[in-house]
């Protein structure tokens, strides 16, 4: 058979064609038929396969983040209760309201307890801020080393919180006593309903 022959072939009637002419037409069908899937389904498939593993260590990370938590979920949970329950403890140690005259008789007992002598106290205007209050106190005292730690430290045992800051202390001329000048702040709690 020659290449004019091929002109010659029936389309209509492919079974009377020559066996190689219909295989050679059967791998055209196939090769055509591979070529329009990959085309048309496969070649969209491949990308986003490609675009699920560039995210994959992405993924893993995050993965590996999220068991961490969880792995320690207990803990946190724990820790937010012993949080909270330190809160309400803090809180209730927070006095409805300044009581102001009351501060200042602690703080004088504290003094003339621990032996010293309050040359100066200033009480300063109330700052709000979001759930409570401070009121800072400038105050002078003057005696020993060892009166002044004792102070502090019956400051720091007081039922109402008491923070001191701004702490110098000096040297009196000749003695062995000091003078300490601070800033004593307490505060308050603030009632979301006022």
């Amino acid at each position: 058979m020659k290449l004019d022959d091929l002109r010659d072939l029936d389309p209509n009637n492919p079974g009377a064609w020559p066996g190689w002419v219909r295989a050679a037409a059967i791998a055209l069908v196939f090769i055509l038929a591979v070529l329009g899937g990959w085309y048309f389904g496969w070649s969209d498939k491949l990308s986003q396969l490609e675009r699920a593993e560039a995210r994959e260590p992405d993924l893993l990370r995050e993965l590996d983040q999220k068991k961490h938590r969880a792995a320690n979920l207990d803990a946190y949970r724990r820790q937010k209760e012993q949080i909270e329950t330190e809160l309400v403890e803090m809180l209730g140690r927070l006095p409805g309201d300044v009581a102001q005259p009351s501060l200042v008789e602690d703080i004088s007992l504290q003094a003339s307890g621990a032996g010293l002598e309050i040359a100066s106290y200033n009480t300063r205007s109330p700052t709000q801020r979001e759930f409570y209050a401070e009121l800072p106190v400038d105050m002078r005292v003057i005696g020993t080393y060892e009166q002044l730690g004792q102070f502090v430290s019956g400051v720091a045992n007081m039922d109402r919180i008491v923070t001191l800051h701004n702490l110098t202390i000096e040297p009196r001329d000749g003695s062995d006593r000091l003078g300490m000048n601070m800033t004593a702040r307490t505060y308050w709690y603030l009632d979301p309903e006022d």
